[in-house]
């Protein structure tokens, strides 16, 4: 699938690569990522997923899903660093201090193969994050990342933004015999 593609496409190109997946409520968007991060490990050789799932409550808490997700594999004060090094002092020096750390913990926990950060429910993924990947996947061309974000349809532009050269991948809600079919072979 598209998003097994990607991480295949980050190891072998050893460069990022991003998915944009979309779809209304129900479409199946986490369903999809988590049977792509079941299927990794035979798939993509020394791959490692990172997750973060975006919260309304928090979208404006900077760097607040991309912490979660390092904190899944760091200790969680190491990605709370995150947050420290964004409140400190001079806004330019604070974003090149973040910029760097954050590229820095992502070559740190690739290990053997691509690295895949997928993060879900990404409409509401706060600015900074969006602003902080798209970094990441230009300055970083040399990563083996796999972006995949996962949001509703209204947030194609956002990002769009974060990142602009994603693959896109619109899902639509099944239709009514579907929808009954897949019913009956589930055994419903």
């Amino acid at each position: 699938g598209v998003l097994l593609g990607s991480a295949r496409l980050a190891a072998a190109e050893v460069r990022p690569t991003a998915v944009r997946v979309t779809g209304p409520v129900g479409s199946g968007k986490t369903r999809l990522w988590r049977e792509a991060a079941r299927a990794l490990p035979s798939a993509v050789e020394g791959a490692r997923v990172l997750s973060a799932r975006c919260d309304p409550a928090r979208r404006d808490v900077p760097f607040a899903a991309l912490r979660d997700a390092l904190a899944e594999a760091v200790d969680p004060r190491v990605a709370e660093a995150l947050a420290d090094l964004a409140r400190a002092g001079d806004a330019q020096l604070a974003q090149d201090r973040v910029r760097g750390s954050f590229v820095g913990l992502l070559r740190s926990l690739r290990g053997e193969g691509p690295l895949v950060l997928c993060v879900d429910d990404a409409q509401w993924l706060d600015a900074p994050s969006r602003s902080l990947l798209r970094w990441a996947c230009d300055a970083a061309p040399d990563l083996p990342l796999a972006l995949w974000l996962l949001a509703r349809p209204e947030a194609r532009e956002a990002l769009s933004a974060a990142a602009p050269d994603a693959q896109a991948l619109d899902l639509r809600p099944l239709e009514r015999a579907d929808a009954e079919a897949l019913l009956r072979a589930a055994g419903a």
